[in-house]
Formats: structure tokens, sequence, C-alpha cells
């Protein structure tokens, strides 16, 4: 089978371009001809392909795109579908499978290669049935065509300038949807829920999870891979991962709430993985803080997931994170918010502790059952024997495998 894999980034760009680019690397290792193509990489690997083409085409796609996004019109035209068909042969793959196009590709460029050939969209956040935002938080005007949009000036619509031309996207996407034959793929049972009552009709929606290499994320003895880290603390060790500590998404302004209302009873050393701005640092008072900043080397991050008791975690909005996966495999299980597709995941006091969003005095109180009451050994052991059944490299590929057969032999 050959199947051409597209997302906006390698997998540096983000938790969905990974997904695609791990996904293009296992199909590779089976025996499969795949392909991934990328708007932007830190380096092409040999099975990556630039998805604007050479660099004259690349830079005039690439300026296209800038001018109708600062239009208000985003990614609504397909530019890079002419690059696809002519130059990389796009109507030679068994399947084309798209993932994450904020910002670089265009839903209609899906919408011309689902009348040729089997189409797949995996949804890693909202953008496929909203006018343009990737995750809404308390807006649901996307339920009711969109318009008036409150997230103008946010990422990726704050390229706009202001102009709202989100009720006629989510029109053009809606239409799409009703006429084209695109198989969407929801990585948990919540985001497939919440695309079906978006008001977006789609004709064929299945889920399957993501997986991660259980062999890399491992348990480790932690005070061994602690002093290898340089981590040298006798205190409970709670994980933050923050790509920035600002982006309320995220909630880790949340989690620092949490970790106030646990110290002094508990004084924790906090490993932030990710970057943090200065100003930040304040925000921990006493507590004990050590930065790893962004890591690329994915080894190193599995080594500091393992160091971990626990992964304090407060989304107010998210999908299926990753981040939830590796640290369950790497024995850290989670406390926090039981936000989006995470309760899939989590199995409360099972393999961590979910409380309502927003709700900061009980995941304190979960805190505390973790780290003095110690029930994150027993939360770990049952969280690892869970990733390893349902949430491995394995079982994903198998699952993706079994859904492109079906979709060759009913095309």
């Amino acid at each position: 089978m050959k199947i051409a894999m597209i997302s906006k980034a390698d997998r540096y760009g983000g938790g969905a371009s990974r997904v695609a680019e791990e996904l293009c690397v296992l199909l590779q290792a089976s025996g499969h001809t795949a392909h991934h193509y990328v708007s932007s990489a830190i380096a092409l690997k040999p099975y990556m392909k630039p998805l604007y083409g050479g660099s004259k085409i690349r830079r005039g796609v690439g300026f296209a795109h800038h001018v109708t996004q600062r239009l208000g019109l985003q990614e609504i035209v397909p530019w890079e579908y002419g690059v696809l068909r002519l130059q990389h042969g796009l109507m030679d793959y068994d399947i084309v499978h798209f993932h994450d196009l904020s910002t670089a590709i265009s839903p209609m460029t899906i919408r011309l290669a689902a009348r040729r050939i089997p189409t797949v969209w995996t949804f890693h956040d909202y953008a496929a049935f909203t006018g343009g935002c990737i995750f809404p938080l308390e807006c649901t005007k996307y339920r009711t065509g969109c318009g008036d949009c409150p997230q103008l000036q946010l990422w990726p619509l704050n390229r706009s300038r202001g102009i709202d031309f989100t009720r006629l996207t989510l029109r053009l996407k809606r239409n799409m949807f009703q006429r084209e034959k695109i198989h969407v793929v929801a990585p948990c049972q919540w985001m497939a829920t919440t695309a079906r009552a978006s008001g977006t009709e789609f004709k064929d929606l299945s889920v399957i999870p993501y997986g991660i290499d259980t062999a890399l994320y491992r348990p480790v003895d932690k005070n061994a891979v602690r002093q290898e880290l340089g981590i040298r603390t006798k205190k409970p060790v709670v994980l933050l991962s923050a790509g920035d500590i600002t982006d309320k998404r995220k909630g880790t302004l949340h989690a620092i709430e949490v970790l106030r209302n646990v110290y002094p009873q508990i004084d924790p050393l906090v490993l932030v993985v990710g970057k943090m701005a200065p100003e930040a640092r304040r925000l921990f008072d006493a507590i004990e803080v050590i930065e790893t900043g962004y890591l690329t080397d994915d080894s190193k991050k599995a080594g500091y997931f393992a160091a971990a008791d626990v992964f304090l975690f407060c989304p107010l909005d998210d999908n299926m994170p990753l981040t939830i996966l590796e640290t369950m495999a790497t024995g850290t299980p989670m406390v926090g918010y039981a936000t989006g597709g995470i309760p899939e995941v989590v199995q409360h006091e099972k393999t961590g502790f979910l409380v309502p969003k927003g709700d900061v005095r009980s995941a304190a109180l979960g805190l505390d059952a973790a780290l003095r009451d110690h029930r994150h050994v027993e939360w770990a052991r049952a969280g690892r024997d869970r990733v390893e059944h349902y949430y491995s490299h394995e079982r994903f590929l198998a699952n993706h495998l079994d859904l492109y057969g079906r979709l060759r032999e009913s095309h």
C-alpha cells in the first residue's frame, strides 16, 4: 500500500504533526510505502517531502497563504493542491491522510483530493468544524454557524487583522463534508461526540486512539534516573509540562494554584518540562522549581517524565494529549482536570486522580492523596498496564491498516 501523510510540520511542530510523522515511520517499517508531506521541518528526513515543492514554488505558495490569511480567508484557497497533484503525483497513492492544517493547508485541498482518492482526516482539534479556531474554550458559536468571533486576536485567527470571515469559512467546511466522502478519525470518543454535536454532518467517522513507543517511554528506577539527570532531592517530584505557562487553554496557572494549596504541608520539587518565561517563575513563590527547557530528544524527555512522582495537568480545553500517555507509560500518573478525552485514558483513583475542570481545591486533595498517602505507586503500575494494552504503537498501526484496507475496498 502507498500512503501520503500530510501535516503542516514535522514532529517538532506539535502533537498532531508528531502523530503524522510517527504513523508514517510505522507504515514504512511494516513494509508499506509512505511519505510525509510537510510545509515546514527542522530537517527533511528521507521519508519527508516539501508540501509546497521546490524553493521558488514554496515561496510563492507560502506568500499566497499569507495574503489570503491577511484578508481573513484562513487557508480557504487550495494553493498547495496543484503542487501535490502535478509535482508530487498525489493520484499515485492508495490513501491520502491529512492531519493538522491550520496556517498551512487549505481544507479545500482535502475536498479536491477526496473526489479522486480515498481520503482520511484525523481531528486533533476543533478546526475542521469551526470557522478557524482550534480550541473554542467557552465559545459555542461553531454549533450555530460562527461569525462575530471572540478569538480574532488569538492564534491562528490573529493573522486576519480583525477581518471576520469565520461564518463563510465554516459554511464551506460544512458543505465539503456534506458533499464529499471524507473519512474522519477521532483520537477519542469525546472528540467524536463533540464533532457530531457541532452541527457539521460527517458521513464516515471512526475512533482510533493515539499510540506511543512503549519501549522508549517505560518505567525506570526513579532514584537512578534523577541522579543521571542531576535532580538531587529527597522531596516528591511533581511534573508540569509547559510550552507557554501563560496559555490559558493549557491551565498551567491552575496547576500552580493547586501547588500553592498543598504547600507547605507538601513541599515538592516542581519539574517544568518546556520553556517558561522569567516573570512566570515568581508565581511559584517559595516552591523549588527546575526547568528543562524545550526538549527535542525523546529519550531525554522520557527520562524526565520517568523521574517524576506525579504529573499535574489542569487543561481547560484539550483533546487527547500525548503527554498523558507518555507519562503514564513511564510510571508517572496524572492528577488534574477531567478535560476532553482525558477520562478515557485516566481512570479516577485507579490510574490517576481526576476532578471537574476548574476545581482547584479537589485537585489539591488528589495531589495530597497521591504523594502523602503514596497512592501514586499503585496508580503508576495500573497506568503502565493500561497504556501497554490500549495505546501501543502496534495497536495504533494495526487500527490504521485496517481502516486503510476497508477504504481501498469500498473505493
